[in-house]
């Protein structure tokens, strides 16, 4: 059996709870409670949430994705943590990364998902043709997996 990660409980319902996790990780500092620090994750959730709009370069076979969508956002929208297999290496994020430029990038694509204006590619490798109200809940909940594995440090009280 693997090794238990110790997970704080996180659920995202939105993409502003989201981005104001990351800052509050930022700005206090936190621990890890597995391998990706914040810029990892960061540079992650980017990459598969720049998938709503440029697609993906894998998938689930289209006879399945009715039904993984079923259970896929059942999990998403009752906050269900799971664990998950690791990404794709086309998601997976790189070695050397810039926190500050991923948090920007972070802030730009919510804005751009939560724009009624975006035009979204409607097909989640995996679970299919979604609507943009199911892929901003998606994307929020993916965050809140991610950043439930880092853990805040304790505010020093003033003296």
């Amino acid at each position: 059996m693997g090794k238990k990660v110790n997970r704080r409980p996180l659920v995202l319902r939105t993409l502003e709870e989201s981005l104001s996790d990351i800052h509050q990780l930022n700005e206090s500092g936190y621990t890890i409670g597995k391998k990706w620090d914040l810029a990892h994750i960061c540079q992650h959730l980017n990459k598969t949430m720049r998938m709503t709009f440029e697609g993906a370069d894998f998938g689930w076979p289209f006879f399945v994705q009715p039904f993984a969508r079923v259970v896929f956002m059942w999990v998403v929208r009752n906050g269900k943590q799971i664990n998950a297999p690791a990404a794709p290496p086309s998601l997976a994020p790189e070695n050397e990364i810039d926190l500050e430029k991923e948090i920007q990038e972070y802030e730009s694509l919510v804005q751009r998902l939560n724009d009624d204006q975006s035009e979204f590619k409607y097909k989640h490798p995996i679970a299919g043709k979604l609507c943009p109200q199911d892929w901003r809940a998606l994307h929020a909940w993916h965050a809140a997996h991610h950043l439930s594995f880092l853990h805040p440090k304790e505010a020093v009280p003033a003296e």
